[in-house]
């Protein structure tokens, strides 16, 4: 299409074409139907959190976040001094010290 300006007639019968399309409940412009239904999914969330509140924790919701601890997570003292008890020494630092007794 060539990158005419349209006639003012022409522009009142677009207008006129839009709002009959919008009166008979078309849609005039292609629509995201996941992203409808995320918002709808997450404004369901919202209104049941307004009127109920937050719901308890339940055995089995722990159960599940447990997977991600590690409980026995060994610790490398020699590649982050922030994360280990300073009172401590490295294992680095416990042989060089116990080889020169």
């Amino acid at each position: 299409m060539k990158n005419e300006e349209l006639t003012e007639e022409q522009r009142l019968v677009i207008i006129a074409e839009v709002v009959r399309s919008v009166k008979a409940g078309e849609t005039i412009v292609e629509v995201d139907q996941d992203m409808i239904d995320e918002y709808k999914a997450e404004q369901a969330t919202e209104d049941f959190v307004v009127e109920h509140g937050l719901l308890d924790v339940k055995d089995e919701d722990i159960e599940d976040e447990k997977q991600f601890f590690e409980l026995e997570e060994k610790v490398d003292f020699d590649a982050d001094e922030s994360e280990t008890d300073m009172n401590s020494l490295s294992p680095s630092l416990r042989e060089t010290f116990e080889s020169n007794l």
